[in-house]
């Protein structure tokens, strides 16, 4: 299967990478002569779903290994993001801030050497929406959040780059990282309310690997 793609379009954000991620997800395929081509059992698929009931939104993610069994790369990049999820979880309690949670998971991406490719917020609030207003005022007991990193890497974004000196250095800088899990995109999204005490697990799933190869046979 082969899609065609026109990159020329692509606009990017401060961190070069930041508009390529989200309109390619390119770490989910192979990019190659201006197609995208598909080898479904190499690669994870990225499930961001949602429902409503009674007028309230959830938002789900969950990345699992389309030939039923994460490879080694894909185990090892899966396992970073669920550890940056854990911590977030772990700084949600009322009078928190989004920036506080946000800052408490990113420190686990940015310490692996994956900064470059979290392109996006740790989470947002839920409510009729699903992405409701989302202030920078303390969690009060009863909120409902997402907490979602992410990576996205491949060779691909690099590619598609202009070739300036800033864009060399960018390159420089991740091109071990990006060489390291090239096309392997995980998000692992779940919903929590925050609670008196912390945080109550609403999108209970299997998110844990063995949980997922589990469900996937």
């Amino acid at each position: 299967m082969a899609v065609s793609t026109d990159t020329r379009r692509v606009a990017f954000r401060t961190n070069p990478w930041g508009r390529a991620g989200w309109l390619l997800l390119a770490a989910y395929v192979v990019y190659a002569a201006g197609r995208l081509d598909f080898t479904w059992d190499r690669f994870v698929l990225g499930l961001d779903s949602g429902a409503k009931f009674n007028g309230y939104s959830a938002d789900v993610t969950r990345t699992l290994p389309v030939g039923g069994k994460f490879s080694p790369r894909q185990r090892e990049l899966y396992e970073i993001v669920l550890r940056a999820q854990e911590a977030a979880i772990a700084a949600v309690k009322p009078g928190a801030t989004l920036a506080d949670i946000d800052a408490a998971g990113r420190t686990v991406i940015n310490d692996a050497g994956l900064g470059d490719a979290f392109i996006h917020g740790m989470g947002h609030h839920l409510g009729l929406e699903t992405h409701d207003a989302s202030p920078d005022a303390p969690l009060e007991e009863g909120a409902v959040v997402t907490i979602e990193p992410g990576v996205y890497i491949s060779t691909a974004l690099l590619d598609m780059l202009a070739d300036t000196p800033k864009n060399r250095a960018f390159i420089a800088k991740v091109r071990p990282m990006v060489e390291r899990y090239n096309h392997i995109g995980i998000r692992i999204e779940d919903d929590y309310l925050v609670t008196a005490d912390g945080v109550e697990w609403l999108s209970k799933a299997p998110r844990e690997i063995k949980e997922i190869e589990k469900a996937m046979r």
